[in-house]
């Protein structure tokens, strides 16, 4: 998979700053637990997700969704 390009990272950085924070204090912890999400937090945004589980892939840093309720 290629790089993240810039344009998807300034999405990320606008509309889920957090999530950035998140990937960098969990990027290189072996052994580290996935960044715990839900589909509420890209409520009609999928590029925004996209972008999110791109940026975290090319970091090293896994995600898992949280059930529905």
């Amino acid at each position: 998979m290629q790089d993240i390009p810039d344009e998807a990272v300034r999405l990320i950085e606008q509309n889920a700053p957090d999530f950035i924070v998140a990937v960098q204090s969990l990027q290189g912890k072996a052994g580290a637990s996935p960044i715990l999400m839900t589909l509420d937090a890209f409520a009609g945004d999928p590029l925004l997700l996209y972008a999110c589980l791109w940026y975290s892939a090319t970091h090293g840093v896994a995600c898992m969704f949280a059930p529905m309720r």
